[in-house]
């Protein structure tokens, strides 16, 4: 099984229609901007990797989608997500059912992870 087929199966288990959309929506987007990066499956759920080292990775509870970033990066935007309410932990940041999805903030995000890792060989920081 491919890797993309993977990332379908993950997407035709989320039982919220909500979620689901809101994730087959985020993900068409970066695939629409982010053209040189690979969605692949890894841990369960589909991760965004480009030249071998992680972005981020999506994860889907009942009621929100995790975007999962590493720890120095989370710690970067925290005051960011602080400001526009954005519920976050050490490593992950939520988007709720009803949010609209900040796509100004997800591409700062990314962008900043690009620059950040530019020199960076391994998969973890």
């Amino acid at each position: 099984m491919s890797r993309s087929e993977h990332v379908n199966l993950f997407l035709n288990e989320i039982n919220n229609e909500k979620l689901r959309s809101k994730l087959e929506e985020i993900i068409s987007w970066i695939e629409s901007n982010y053209s040189d990066f690979n969605l692949e499956y890894k841990w369960n759920q589909p991760m965004l990797i480009r030249n071998g080292t992680y972005i981020m990775g999506f994860s889907v509870s009942k009621k929100h989608i995790g975007v999962g970033l590493e720890a120095r990066i989370m710690e970067y935007f925290k005051t960011v997500l602080e400001e526009k309410n954005i519920e976050h932990g050490k490593m992950i940041f939520r988007i709720k059912e009803d949010d609209e999805v900040d796509y100004n903030l997800l591409s700062t995000i990314i962008d900043y992870i690009v620059i950040y890792k530019k020199d960076v060989k391994s998969f973890w920081l």
